[in-house]
């Protein structure tokens, strides 16, 4: 989870998948086989027609009963689905109770690398198989590193079969986060291999604060990407983003962070019964008006019980308002 947004990764570190923490909503499903496994809850969503990989993981706890009782997020058409068929959803004939919520979602870190519902087994956390070069004493000293063009050093070999010093594949993955070009590839054959390194590779590397950092980094440059996809909250120090859409698709949205309200097609604040044009022009025009006060202060004020304009020309200060007349 980074930045309040649930991303998935593919190699490269190329955002395959992004949910803004604006659509994201929390699903808690109870009354669990204590020994389930994540291919029938896998079956049982595909039953529903719902993307699998749409659905992350946060946590898994057992209850009173015996029962699991396990904790999703994912977008929020996925969890109405979902939800509207709690109470008929049955496995091993036990009725699955599905409850939704829009609260802010929190994980355990902020930029986990979260997995999708597919590569969980719930009750057993899932084991991480390291990605290791081909044996080195099969790899010939005559390689040239792409990266400092000498005889390769301690050799680590790519998945697409290029050979590197081990210290230079690390310090180009170290210095990604300032490079910030994305996603990361073979660098060989003067730059046209392209073939994306792993991540797996990329977590070999790399200490896991630097791994972090690195997801970040390719979150944000997929984001910066993206101007008229993806718009930063209102909230001048707020991290959340979410999802433009035309004024046709407007809607009213609010921060899981900061609970600021947003029209997802302008950027302002909302304005129901409005069209985006209208409210603009509107707001330009009070602007207008609040700046033309502004400069006769001294003889324009607004009443403040019906907040019409009055202009002074002469008289004492003793004005009735004709509302509470």
């Amino acid at each position: 989870m980074i930045q309040g947004s649930v991303v998935t990764f593919t190699e490269g570190l190329y955002v395959l998948n992004l949910t803004t923490g604006f659509e994201l909503c929390t699903l808690r499903i109870e009354n669990l086989p204590s020994d389930v496994h994540n291919i029938e809850l896998h079956a049982l969503f595909v039953e529903r027609d719902l993307e699998v990989d749409h659905f992350y993981f946060v946590g898994i706890k057992k209850t009173t009963k015996g029962m699991l009782e396990a904790k999703l997020v994912t977008d929020k058409q996925s969890a109405e689905t979902l939800s509207s068929v709690s109470g008929s959803l049955r496995l091993r004939g036990s009725i699955l109770k599905i409850e939704m919520s829009t609260a802010r979602v929190v994980g355990g870190s902020d930029a986990t690398l979260w997995q999708g519902l597919t590569a969980k087994r719930f009750g057993k956390p899932t084991s991480r198989t390291k990605t290791h070069g081909s044996d080195k004493n099969r790899l010939g000293t005559d390689q040239v590193c792409p990266i400092c063009y000498d005889n390769v050093l301690n050799p680590f070999q790519l998945n697409c079969g290029h050979i590197y010093c081990s210290a230079c594949l690390r310090h180009f993955l170290d210095s990604a986060v300032d490079v910030n070009q994305f996603p990361l590839t073979c660098v060989a054959d003067d730059g046209h291999c392209q073939v994306p390194v792993t991540i797996s590779t990329i977590q070999q590397f790399l200490a896991p604060a630097s791994f972090e950092l690195l997801l970040k980094a390719a979150f944000n440059f997929y984001v910066s990407q993206r101007p008229t996809e993806f718009k930063f909250c209102r909230t001048p120090d707020c991290t959340q983003i979410y999802r433009f859409t035309s004024q046709d698709a407007a809607m009213k949205l609010r921060c899981p962070s900061c609970s600021k309200e947003v029209c997802s097609a302008c950027g302002d604040e909302p304005h129901e019964g409005s069209t985006c044009d209208e409210f603009k022009r509107r707001k330009a025009e009070e602007e207008q008006t609040n700046a033309w006060v502004a400069a006769r202060s001294e003889r324009v004020k607004k009443c403040p019980q019906c907040e019409v304009l009055i202009e002074k020309k002469g008289g004492c200060n003793r004005v009735t308002c004709w509302l509470v007349s």
